[in-house]
């Protein structure tokens, strides 16, 4: 069976071994979640998200959000893949993100002991706030999410970039406290506290307070990322 190693790409081996082992200790430990306590959608990048009450879910995505993939094939995001351009992932690993209220707490606790102001969830920049524990939600990379009506996979772990601060005008000292205080690709993986990015399994539509539940590792069709199988294949690499 495949099992991803690190819950996502780290950039070294310490780090990609040290999330497995993290992974091997805990997988047993994740089944039922609790629910989700906010929704988010931004028609065009760099505009605000806007809270909503519910999403309807494709195959390209949340509809309406900047990241859906339109039947030309383009999602519109920021990060998104354009004509000549190819983004650092495949456009369909980053359909939806996830973010952990517990996540945004600590956080937004370590923004306060380095004399920075707070992110509200709205400017994180994130589709679905649940009431997860972070180190849980981190451990979903490669598990099948059912959601209301509809079910993802995690693709890999949403580390913080300066965007967010970015865009609600933080000066550019505020946007490193920013990736500092929410955690860093190589950070341990409680450390981490961006989020979760994922691909859609099925659709359907999710309401604000539908429970989230946990299926499996394998149950997805959709493949993971090409970088899983570089890096995470029974550990293979030497």
């Amino acid at each position: 069976e495949f099992l991803p190693e690190g819950f996502g790409y780290s950039s070294t081996r310490k780090a990609r071994e040290r999330n497995f082992n993290y992974y091997q200790e805990k997988k047993e430990e994740v089944n039922i979640m609790n629910e989700v306590v906010s929704l988010y959608i931004s028609p065009k990048a760099g505009q605000p998200m806007e809270a909503v009450d519910s999403i309807v879910v494709d195959f390209g995505g949340i509809v309406g959000d900047r990241y859906h993939i339109d039947s030309v094939g383009y999602a519109h995001g920021i990060f998104s893949s354009k004509p000549g351009k190819i983004g650092r992932i495949d456009d369909h690993h980053r359909e939806v993100t996830f973010i952990s209220r517990s996540g945004i707490a600590i956080g937004n606790e370590k923004l306060g002991q380095i004399d920075s102001k707070p992110m509200v969830a709205q400017e994180l920049r994130r589709n679905i706030k649940v009431d997860v524990d972070h180190i849980l939600l981190n451990m979903l990379v490669g598990r099948v999410i059912c959601l209301g009506t509809a079910q993802f996979r995690g693709s890999e772990i949403c580390d913080p970039c300066a965007r967010p601060p970015q865009l609600v005008s933080r000066s550019k000292e505020d946007q490193q406290s920013f990736i500092k205080a929410y955690g860093k690709i190589d950070d341990p993986i409680e450390a981490r506290l961006g989020g979760l990015r994922a691909h859609v399994v099925k659709p359907g539509v999710v309401h604000r307070t539908d429970a989230l539940h946990i299926v499996a590792r394998s149950l997805c069709p959709r493949p993971l990322p090409k970088y899983f199988m570089k890096y995470n294949l029974n550990k293979q690499e030497k």
